[in-house]
């Protein structure tokens, strides 16, 4: 399909990297004849391990350390006995008989000896590949198998080192991005003020329905409907708060989060191809970039907000009303809020907390029990079910001794959460039947119905802070995400393919010079690709390319 695709566009030039290296060989004599047919006329530059698909080239460059050590036909490279002769002679079991020449029929046997004897010596670079490879399945398999925890923590501790590097964005530039939902933004903080209100607005309709049951019988149900009514307004307040707040900010979030991700993918195609070997720009990153560090960016902007706007007008308010009507009774109290607000907090922490490091723990070994059942037939092909279990098993128990040591803990500070507003309602209630006792000349003389409203307005909104707070998005998250976002963002290429600048060519011969090429990666500065490399293809030529793996064979392609 590939080859199709390169062909059905007429082109002038036709790159092919070991274009039939993944057929059999009945199929690869097949496409080859076609390959052949399609490449006259055209200028093509060939990749070849299997020299036999590249005999009839006009010119054959044989390529090591980065230069070209000799160049010519099929022929004058076989007579010269140099660097191809070496490579052909030692693909002869492989090749076809046609394709080797009795000279070289005759020199086989001791030119395997020579090479085999070579390679068992110094080590030939292809052994040693080989067993470099091994080597690394060899770990990698272990690695994968029996320590996945370490991997995922050495590649969290990359990125928070990764992160050090990139500078801090200001909270200004993430707003701007947010600017064309600033009527959404604005309409959820109203919402947010209006919903941190109600809590302390309950706590004087509270009191003041408290006042009217102590009323004459005959006089509290022309009383009581106008404070019902009260409550049925404050309701109707709190779920248009509430809609208002919740719909906004997730409105105006996803908006930035498409943004974001849209103008993120498209920095990223901008990039040259070095910016991708970099192992902080892998797939993985990128693909969680696009997916995690775009949403968690909203956090900053206008939920945050929001949260604060909703903590500050609830505490503000509720102090306001709670010295109004008994500042002894409020510094009281105050001693006793902070404790209220870590409880409110706590009671939902706990939940959440547990579920995440449950879930956490149990990823690991939810991958060994796809893998293996996905793969059942290999497993049971190699009698692997007891090694997968005892994997399985292994993963599970960890998660299971972690989850009963915290259980304990969970335990002390739920139960913490649940008792604490009791130990409060004593002191209040203890004092406040002080304060009731008194004369009503007395300082410190406060009705029973003022008692309530103090002490619901600061309790709620002591709640209503922790709750909040609880609720609120990971802020310090926010900004490593919206940093990385906007380093990406900010970044130019040396090579910008959105650029419209440079000369255009108009017409295409197809001839192709390579003078003194001096090639390093980006990721790899330290090696020398090309070495001076020079080679030359005239219109409609064939080049071939050939020579050991990691010659530069494919970068010169690539460039």
């Amino acid at each position: 399909v590939a080859i199709a695709r390169a062909l059905v566009r007429d082109p002038k030039i036709l790159l092919l990297d070991e274009a039939t290296s993944a057929l059999d060989t009945e199929s690869e004599s097949v496409v080859q004849a076609a390959l052949d047919r399609a490449c006259r006329g055209r200028t093509t530059i060939v990749i070849a391990h299997r020299l036999s698909t590249i005999q009839n080239a006009d010119i054959i460059a044989a390529v090591e350390d980065g230069q070209v050590v000799e160049i010519g036909t099929h022929s004058e490279l076989m007579a010269s006995k140099g660097l191809y002769f070496e490579l052909v002679t030692a693909q002869s079991f492989a090749v076809d008989e046609a394709f080797v020449t009795g000279e070289a029929k005759r020199l086989l046997s001791p030119r395997k000896r020579h090479i085999s004897d070579r390679e068992i010596e110094g080590g030939a670079p292809s052994l040693q590949r080989q067993q470099s490879l091994q080597r690394q399945i060899s770990v990698t398999s272990g690695t994968t198998g029996s320590r996945p925890e370490l991997k995922r923590q050495v590649s969290e501790k990359k990125q928070k080192e990764w992160d050090k590097d990139i500078p801090d964005v200001p909270l200004s530039r993430i707003v701007r991005m947010n600017a064309k939902e600033w009527w959404l933004i604005v309409l959820g903080v109203l919402g947010a003020a209006f919903q941190g209100s109600i809590f302390p607005l309950f706590a004087v309709f509270f009191g003041e329905i408290l006042a009217v049951f102590a009323l004459p019988a005959d006089q509290v149900l022309g009383e009581i409907h106008v404070w019902a009514g009260m409550f049925v307004a404050l309701g109707v307040v709190s779920f248009l708060s509430v809609f208002a707040k919740v719909f906004c900010f997730s409105v105006s979030g996803e908006n930035l989060t498409s943004r974001l991700r849209s103008a993120s993918f498209k920095a990223m195609l901008r990039q040259d191809i070095g910016w991708f070997d970099d192992e902080r720009n892998s797939s993985g990153a990128l693909i969680t970039r696009l997916a995690g560090d775009a949403a968690q960016v909203q956090g900053a902007t206008g939920s945050r907000l929001g949260t604060v706007i909703e903590m500050v007008i609830g505490m503000v308010l509720a102090l306001i009303i709670a010295f109004v009507y008994s500042w002894i009774l409020t510094l009281i109290i105050l001693g006793v809020v902070p404790i209220m607000m870590i409880a409110g907090a706590l009671q939902l922490k706990v939940f959440t907390g547990h579920a995440t490091t449950s879930k956490k723990s149990l990823e690991t070994a939810g991958k060994v029990a796809v893998d293996s059942i996905e793969n059942i037939r290999t497993v049971a092909s190699l009698g692997l079910e007891e090694n997968f279990y005892n994997q399985y098993s292994v993963l599970v128990h960890k998660p299971y001794r972690r989850a009963l040591l915290n259980s304990f803990v969970y335990g002390l500070t739920y139960g913490f959460s649940q008792s604490i507003i009791f130990f409060l309602y004593a002191v209040v209630f203890r004092f406040g039947a002080f304060q009731v006792t008194r004369d009503p000349d007395h300082i410190a003389h406060l009705d029973f119905q003022n008692l309530f409203r103090v002490f619901l307005a600061l309790v709620f909104g002591a709640l209503t802070v922790g709750q909040a707070g609880a609720f609120a998005p990971n802020f310090a998250n926010a900004k490593v995400s919206a940093n990385r976002i906007f380093f990406l963002l900010d970044r130019v290429p040396a090579i910008d393919s959105y650029s419209e600048d440079g000369s255009k060519l108009d017409k295409v011969s197809g001839e192709i010079d390579v003078t003194d090429t001096i090639f390093r990666y980006p990721s790899r500065p330290e090696v020398t690709v090309l070495k001076g490399l020079s080679v030359s293809v005239k219109p409609g030529q064939t080049l071939a390319l050939v020579g050991p793996s990691g010659c530069g064979k494919s970068t010169l392609v690539s460039l």
